[in-house]
């Protein structure tokens, strides 16, 4: 157990960063949108939001086949998979963390010292792809917002796990609807 969330902690972490590269990457692409960053980091927050939500929908919909599969019946299903409900929420939780201790440490460290310069610049590049809804000035609001952006990416952790462990996609379920149109129709 603690070795998957080590796993999967690191591989969050990864995600970010390689999203928080690739925002990086594609900023320029979109400098011509001014006033208009955030409906860049909308998309880029989208993208790794997305990335986050489906590493814990497959975590929370695999910890419900293993509970079919070990229980071999259906009776008890429900049941157990409502004891895991927290799984998504203690494996992200050290996720949070993390992003949360990386605000405050650059927080408490002032910008024009050596460690605050180098924790600000690790805080902003973790934060890039969602860096478009951080204001310009790094003052109080500044923070909340930076802690209520560590909040919205924890949230994708506990809602993806519940889903995925009631087996439950949007996509699956909307998605064929509209692309593919029925054509037997009954006259």
């Amino acid at each position: 157990m603690k070795k998957r969330i080590l796993k999967t902690n690191l591989e969050l972490l990864g995600l970010q960063i390689f999203f928080a590269v690739l925002s990086m990457f594609f900023v320029e692409f979109f400098s011509w949108m001014q006033g208009w960053k955030w409906i860049y980091s909308l998309l880029t927050g989208w993208l790794f939001l997305g990335a986050v939500h489906s590493t814990f929908w497959q975590m929370g919909n695999k910890d419900y086949k293993n509970n079919v599969i070990v229980n071999n019946y259906i009776e008890n299903e429900s049941e157990k998979v409502k004891l895991s409900m927290l799984g998504g929420a203690k494996t992200g939780f050290w996720f949070f963390i993390v992003n949360v201790i990386i605000v405050l440490a650059t927080l408490i460290f002032d910008k024009g010292s050596g460690y605050g310069d180098v924790l600000f610049l690790i805080h902003r590049v973790m934060l890039f792809p969602l860096a478009g809804f951080l204001p310009e000035t790094a003052n109080k609001f500044y923070w909340y917002v930076c802690i209520l952006l560590c909040v919205v990416m924890y949230i994708p952790c506990i809602t993806a796990y519940i889903s995925g462990a009631h087996n439950f996609s949007l996509t699956e379920k909307y998605v064929p609807k509209i692309i593919y149109k029925n054509t037997n129709k009954k006259d």
